[in-house]
């Protein structure tokens, strides 16, 4: 009996959880990293892509289109991309790769554009602006077969009657255009104007007038002002109900500022580099090809008098 008793009070002993050690336990048991199985990790993950899509489908869509032979509108449309995912479903297309019929579904699209050569779109453009141009055709013609129909119904009761030929193919559609070019050119932002014009000649809704970015100085400045400008009106026009920081949205594109600054860049001699490595290098960067050139003359093609 005594040997029992003692077993007993000897296994209380060990096995006796003071305050003091259920405190320490606690502590450890909650830093203490969990290991899961790679079917866990895989569901859950599922599990939350799933929910952030539901999530991101319930926003008002967002169609971000651009055209570009350098590259700068594409970065700024990825960076406009940046802002609006706060508050909707952006997405990011190139024009050659986006249908133009399908803007008759979308409710809000952004444009960002350069103008190449004498006027005319980027390479990647050209498609759009001519299916753009069929669109009108199409829309100019369908007005005029309802405008004659309606007048020849009417035409003996009210002679004077004017008609209404609908507000246009894109009448559900709100918009604003970045038009990039510089001011060396005549044609300065030509294409970004034609978007412009053309899609309120179909009908389409103005959410900010056109905005044009300088190359030769300000391009970045005028982006900014833009895309803020444009983002704040579209949360009002659709009334977003997400109360949007402004300070994310000033974050946002001071994360994405891809201005020269001292402070943000380091400068590297590289005298072992020859001419060749530097042209390659530019021609990676901008997406065309360098080549190295000497100048063999310089005239001043302007009057001294013109000035």
């Amino acid at each position: 009996m005594s040997r029992k008793r003692s077993s007993i009070w000897d296994e209380a002993w060990r096995t006796h959880l003071w305050r003091k050690d259920r405190e320490q336990s606690s502590v450890s048991i909650e830093t203490q990293s969990r290991k899961f199985s790679l079917k866990t990790v895989t569901r859950a993950t599922t599990l939350s892509s799933v929910l952030m899509k539901n999530a991101l489908q319930k926003r008002v869509r967002c169609i971000i289109l651009y055209a570009t032979e350098t590259g700068k509108s594409k970065q700024f449309a990825r960076t406009a991309s940046e802002v609006f995912s706060l508050a909707f479903f952006a997405q990011v297309f190139c024009m050659d790769a986006y249908d133009v019929a399908d803007l008759e579904n979308e409710r809000l699209v952004l444009f960002v554009s350069s103008t190449f050569g004498h006027g005319d779109p980027p390479g990647n453009g050209e498609e759009f602006a001519k299916a753009l141009e069929e669109l009108r055709k199409l829309e100019e013609q369908r007005k005029l077969e309802v405008q004659r129909s309606k007048r020849w119904t009417c035409d003996r009761l009210k002679p004077e009657t004017t008609f209404s030929t609908g507000n246009g193919k894109l009448e559900n559609l709100r918009y604003s255009v970045f038009a990039l070019g510089s001011r060396c050119f005549p044609d300065f932002c030509a294409f970004g104007r034609y978007l412009d014009t053309m899609l309120h000649d179909l009908g389409a809704e103005r959410i900010t007038s056109l905005a044009e970015g300088d190359d030769i100085g300000g391009q970045e400045k005028s982006f900014r002002n833009w895309v803020q400008e444009v983002f704040k009106s579209a949360c009002g026009i659709f009334q977003i109900g997400e109360k949007i920081n402004a300070r994310k949205v000033r974050n946002s594109l001071t994360e994405a500022d891809h201005m020269w600054r001292a402070s943000k860049f380091r400068i590297v001699s590289l005298n072992k580099a020859n001419e060749e490595d530097l042209c390659e290098a530019l021609s990676e960067v901008h997406h065309t090809s360098v080549h190295p050139c000497k100048l063999v003359d310089r005239i001043q093609l302007e009057s001294s008098q013109s000035r």
